[in-house]
């Protein structure tokens, strides 16, 4: 008895394939599986001979499964279907020893030769005859194309919720889009560009191409042949490029700068019904051969307008959070503002941990960050009372207790902003020391987040030189040797090291003259 497990998810598709593998003479016992779980559950159950799987099903990909089989030792010779199989999944299968792929739709026998093959392999004295699926209608008409259609819709649905990120950014979505349209219609690649219309310039926003040449990041509209999609002329373009003979030469115009001529398609991407950027994708199959009608409806009925819905919602999130993120800078600078004591200091120290941070070589993504984690450390003050921030007396025991609470307050007013994740552990973490004896959390050496290391340094030495009410700026020199004295304990010791280096250089300054002896800022109530 041969044993071959049937991977796949849709029950019309299994009976087809039940169909098929019935023709062959040799015993077959077929084990149907819909899911990897279920898969799983059969593979306990019995040896398997062969396996005829999708790529796509519910809860994962196939691949995974062959791959987690393979570590364990069990080797079953896979007949691997797709519809929308990437040169990646494809590398990815070849690499797991699959070298019997079969693209939908194909030709019943060719599974059929597939599987004669595996059967030759596996039970060679059995001599199972070749046979055709010709004379079965079910297995050569309409009736199969419809399923293949059906499937392939199925898996792009499953893919388009699957893999798009909804909570990414705009870059994210719109790779993700591209790399599905690309698998979809089996082309060599393509690039997605955003128009802007004060200029009349498109600007690159993803590619996809065999050469490792990157493109230009602009080009005029004009100098391309997207200009009715994006005027709202047309829908849907095939380009045939150099193959449209007796064209006048001048009027055929590259996709893109250093990419050619075509043959492509491409569609216009839209925000909010306006057409804003386009999507192209190139193949020399279209070189003689238009899309099918099945294909163009599938990108310009859901891919499109899925893609609008996520740009939008991606649009109002943004917009949403950079008015959230401007609403939070205010509140800062007016929290400051109401002890003249505490007025910019938020903004010297974003400033002066941007300068540690460049110093320290690190690159502009952590620089940003940095800078809008300085200027927000402090948020969490706006709850605690005037009466407190503004003593000028020692605090109580209790008192230092709520101005402690300041970093979990901040880190909750931040909690729901996925733009500032990074900046919430500046905000939670600026007061932890070095050698765990800071709070909220006692994080100590490197647990305490980097960024939080360089702003917690540069706070402690902006309350150093400037005045408190209930104290005066210790000067420049004075606030060297507390910083010496505390690197290793309060302080990540290469920190302190650069922030020693830029009192050096002259590049920190004191609102004192030359204040010295005063009480550290390590042992200050108000820290």
């Amino acid at each position: 008895m041969f044993n071959i497990m049937l991977l796949e998810d849709q029950p019309a598709f299994r009976d087809i394939v039940t169909e098929v593998l019935g023709m062959i003479e040799t015993p077959i016992y077929i084990g149907a599986a819909g899911s990897l779980m279920e898969a799983r559950q059969l593979i306990e159950e019995r040896p398997w001979h062969g396996m005829i799987s999708d790529l796509s099903l519910p809860d994962g990909q196939s691949l995974d499964l062959i791959a987690e089989l393979r570590e364990q030792g069990v080797l079953i010779p896979t007949i691997l279907v797709s519809g929308m199989l990437s040169p990646e999944k494809e590398n990815k299968a070849r690499a797991l020893g699959i070298d019997k792929i079969l693209a939908k739709p194909f030709r019943p026998d060719e599974m059929l030769a597939y599987v004669h093959e595996i059967i030759a392999d596996t039970h060679p004295s059995t001599g199972s005859k070749r046979v055709s699926t010709a004379s079965n209608p079910k297995l050569t008409g309409d009736l199969l194309s419809g399923l293949f259609s059906m499937d392939r819709n199925l898996d792009f649905m499953r893919r388009l919720v699957r893999d798009i990120p909804s909570s990414g950014g705009v870059i994210d979505i719109c790779a993700d889009a591209l790399t599905l349209a690309v698998d979809m219609l089996h082309a060599d690649g393509g690039f997605m560009a955003f128009f802007d219309r004060s200029r009349n310039q498109l600007s690159l926003v993803t590619s996809q191409r065999k050469s490792n040449e990157p493109l230009a990041q602009e080009c005029d509209l004009n100098c391309t042949p997207f200009s009715p999609l994006l005027k709202g002329h047309e829908h849907f373009l095939h380009i045939r490029g150099e193959a449209a003979k007796g064209t006048a030469r001048g009027s055929v115009k590259e996709l893109w700068p250093g990419l050619g001529f075509g043959p492509a398609i491409a569609i216009p991407l839209c925000l909010q019904q306006q057409s804003v950027g386009v999507l192209c994708l190139v193949s020399d199959q279209w070189q003689n051969k238009s899309i099918t009608d099945q294909d163009r409806l599938t990108m310009q009925d859901i891919l499109i307008p899925q893609l609008d819905t996520l740009l939008d919602n991606r649009a109002v999130h943004a917009a949403l959070e950079e008015s959230m993120k401007e609403t939070l800078f205010a509140l800062a600078h007016l929290l400051e503002a109401r002890d003249k004591y505490t007025r910019d200091h938020s903004t010297r120290v974003s400033s002066l941990a941007v300068d540690f941070a460049e110093h320290m070589d690190l690159d502009a993504t952590a620089i940003d960050s940095i800078r809008t984690g300085g200027l927000l450390h402090d948020i969490g003050k706006v709850a605690i009372a005037d009466a407190i921030l503004m003593k000028p007396g020692r605090l109580t025991t209790r008192e230092l207790s709520m101005i402690k609470t300041h970093p979990n307050i901040g880190d909750t007013i931040l909690r729901n902003m996925d733009s500032l994740v990074v900046e919430r552990e500046i905000v939670r973490s600026h007061h932890e020391h070095w050698d765990g004896s800071g709070y909220p959390d006692g994080l100590k050496d490197e647990e305490i987040p980097l960024y939080a290391r360089i702003v917690g340094v540069a706070d402690a030495i902006d309350a150093m030189t400037s005045h408190r009410c209930y104290r005066g700026a210790l000067s420049v020199a004075a606030c060297r040797e507390q910083l010496e004295e505390y690197s290793g304990t309060q302080f990540d010791p290469d920190i302190a090291t650069v922030a020693i280096a830029a009192i050096d250089d002259g590049r920190i300054h004191t609102q004192a003259g030359s204040i010295a002896g005063m009480e550290s800022i390590s042992n200050s109530d108000h820290a």
